[in-house]
């Protein structure tokens, strides 16, 4: 007992002064399965291209995502710096390809597709986007997080649309499996 005491209070007291030199920085495993135990640091605003190890801009980012049929790109969904990432790469892609389409987990699909292409086209303010969309009915999460990409998405004219499934399906998937959808329902559903 007293050795795990003493061995906590060791791994603590090592782990402090690390914590406290990586405040900016973040070490993690990154890149291909042959690398994946290899730690690297990134400088807070450094982009890692994982395939190389070596730093990539937004522009050449978005000049690979250009030729794709689809980009995916994740988020924290309360993090200011991600959503900045995504509008920058946004407005990158929309130079190259004005015909991209970015879709959002948040808004649902078909059932907000058409308050978004009227916000879209410039036909209705912030207000009434949220308002049409039930944004804070729907979310806790404050709308001004996801400004920057909407704004983005708007300036260069690209169409945004919803992915979500209807809410009450979600909830019916969640409480008795994809059993719980009649087939119709299904169908919405790509690997159904």
């Amino acid at each position: 007992m007293r050795r795990t005491l003493l061995a906590a209070v060791l791994i603590v007291l090592i782990a402090i002064p690390a914590a406290l030199r990586a405040e900016h920085t973040d070490t993690l495993p990154l890149g291909p399965k042959d690398r994946r135990l290899v730690l690297r640091t990134i400088e807070a605003g450094q982009i890692l291209d994982t395939r190389t190890g070596k730093e990539v801009t937004i522009a050449k980012i978005a000049r690979r995502a250009a030729n794709a049929d689809v980009v995916m790109v994740g988020e924290y969904h309360d993090s200011m710096a991600c959503h900045l990432f995504q509008r920058d790469l946004i407005r990158e892609i929309g130079k190259m390809s004005p015909q991209t389409v970015v879709g959002f987990e948040f808004f649902q699909q078909g059932k907000d597709d058409a308050a978004l292409a009227t916000w879209s086209r410039k036909e209705a303010n912030e207000a009434d986007l949220l308002r049409a969309t039930n944004w804070y009915g729907a979310t806790s999460m404050h709308y001004g997080y996801t400004r920057p990409v909407m704004q983005a998405i708007r300036e260069a004219g690209l169409t945004a649309i919803g992915l979500n499934a209807p809410r009450a399906l979600v909830h019916r998937v969640a409480g008795g499996g994809l059993d719980a959808l009649g087939p119709g329902e299904r169908r919405r559903f790509a690997h159904v």
